[in-house]
């Protein structure tokens, strides 16, 4: 069984290497990533956003994080399932992790960058109820065809606990 937890320093090196495990195998590792991956409690916590991971028999299977983009926005960014759970909704319990932050935390949108490269993504997304988005702003990165969001509803904003966190995938 899956959990999903939240950031703990002991999890730290997992975010890194479980996200350059699918950058460079789909495309590459840019410097962006590089900043994120060196600092990610000053570029991702500290501003207000939130990391998560999926552990699987005291491993971590899988990471997410919700960066800050504004008082009403978060960004899901840096998801990464290992290979070996993929296809048994660990990248959908991370994703609504995300959105559970994001709503309790009073943002009205989440947003993402994805690319058309990664299919499997991209209908998850979907599923949940991010809609394509056109000229959503300058990304930083060369990879990434798909900006996506998905608008919360304005009545749970603000009044509940992430769900997500401590939940079993």
């Amino acid at each position: 069984m899956v959990q999903i937890v939240p950031w703990a320093a002991e999890w730290a090196p997992a975010f890194e290497t479980l996200n350059r495990e699918w950058l460079e195998r789909d495309f590459s590792v840019e410097p962006l990533d590089e900043a994120l991956f060196a600092d990610p409690v000053g570029r991702i916590l500290e501003p207000g956003g939130a990391i998560w991971f999926a552990l699987e028999e005291g491993r971590a299977v899988g990471t997410v994080a919700a960066i800050r983009g504004g008082p009403l926005v978060f960004e899901m960014a840096k998801m990464a399932v290992a290979p070996a759970a993929q296809g048994r909704g660990v990248g959908r319990a991370l994703a609504e992790a995300v959105i559970a932050h994001a709503t309790a935390a009073g943002a009205d949108r989440v947003r993402l960058l994805t690319d058309t490269k990664l299919a499997a993504a991209v209908r998850l997304y979907e599923r949940l109820g991010f809609r394509r988005v056109a000229g959503a702003g300058v990304t930083g990165y060369a990879r990434g065809d798909v900006q996506m969001e998905l608008a919360l509803p304005p009545g749970e904003r603000g009044t509940s606990v992430p769900r997500g966190v401590n939940k079993a995938a």
